[in-house]
């Protein structure tokens, strides 16, 4: 599964998403314009900093909205507000992990 943690520009840990399980393949759930979504790594780190957090959580609310599994679209909503406490904190980044 993917982890994701919000973290500051020293790599300090901030919060660590404690939500429904995000499975390797969620991505998939991004249009092929999609400008952050779909680049999320399941086996490598993704950073998002402030300017692509409102991009990637547009992107998100969009996913959850053409997800047709009502699990996915849970944890897609879980981790849509999981972002949102990061967007307007400057000099903090989002980070998903994968394995």
């Amino acid at each position: 599964m993917i982890g994701i943690k919000w973290q500051d520009e020293d790599h300090q840990v901030l919060a660590e998403y404690a939500g429904p399980p995000l499975p390797y393949d969620f991505s998939d759930l991004a249009g092929a314009t999609s400008a952050c979504l779909r680049f999320i790594d399941p086996w490598g780190d993704t950073y998002f900093n402030q300017v692509q957090l409102p991009v990637l959580l547009q992107e998100l609310e969009t996913a959850t909205l053409d997800a047709k599994d009502p699990q996915q679209q849970t944890a897609l909503r879980a981790v849509s507000r999981f972002v949102e406490q990061a967007r307007d904190q400057i000099h903090t980044y989002v980070c998903f992990v994968g394995e």
